[in-house]
């Protein structure tokens, strides 16, 4: 008994880790809207969006999502 305890114990607390740990990662929608961007800003000025990629800004540094050049 004492160890079907513990199994849903540690059970119930892995499953709580590996929810909090999911919100750190960004979704395969959310990095095309990312991509989507990133490529509508370098159409519009290489120079900027270089700027804006190196320094993480504009909303390029999101979760574990970012432009890599």
């Amino acid at each position: 008994m004492r160890c079907i305890k513990s199994f849903l114990i540690s059970t119930i607390l892995f499953l709580n880790f590996s929810i909090i740990n999911a919100e750190d990662f960004g979704t395969e929608k959310e990095a095309m809207i990312m991509l989507e961007r990133a490529i509508n800003l370098v159409n519009y000025d290489k120079s900027f969006a270089l700027n804006v990629f190196t320094e993480r800004t504009g909303g390029f540094n999101y979760k574990d999502l970012y432009p890599f050049c």
